[in-house]
């Protein structure tokens, strides 16, 4: 068995959440795939994304996060490092996850539940250390041998 993702609670609140866990991975180039159902709401209501494209590279999402407070409510990433050229899909299992070129599933469920799994092990280290200096709760690991939708 080999850990492959972790989740977590974080609190219910306002906030910029990608930026603080993921802003190192934020640097790195890559492209994000936005899931189809996605609700990251700023504090006027409106959608964190309304005028964004379906797929993003890192500097492109990294504006959106870093805009201000956000709050949300469902949200699903599937990240990919490869350069151009690849079927930047939507991955929805973690069978997908292990049978594609995607590197990197993130979702946020009913706004606390936050799941990140991670075909690099380092990816889920960085992401520990952040829970531990963030003080979240109740972190839980995941492995390959599970059988987990992410939406």
């Amino acid at each position: 068995m080999k850990r492959i993702g972790l989740s977590f609670i974080i609190p219910n609140q306002y906030d910029q959440i990608f930026m603080k866990l993921f802003d190192k991975l934020l640097n790195t180039p890559s492209t994000w795939k936005r899931g189809n159902h996605e609700e990251i709401l700023i504090n006027n209501g409106e959608d964190l994304f309304e005028d964004a494209s379906d797929i993003l590279n890192n500097k492109e999402i990294q504006r959106y996060f870093s805009k201000k407070d956000y709050y949300p409510i469902f949200a699903s990433f599937s990240v990919y490092f490869e350069e151009e050229g690849y079927p930047a899909i939507e991955i929805n299992s973690l069978e997908e996850l292990l049978t594609s070129s995607c590197d990197l599933v993130i979702s946020i469920v009913d706004s606390i539940e936050v799941l990140v799994f991670s075909k690099h092990e380092y990816i889920l280290d960085e992401v520990e250390k952040k829970y531990n200096t963030l003080n979240y709760t109740n972190l839980k690991y995941h492995f390959d041998n599970q059988k987990i939708n992410f939406n």
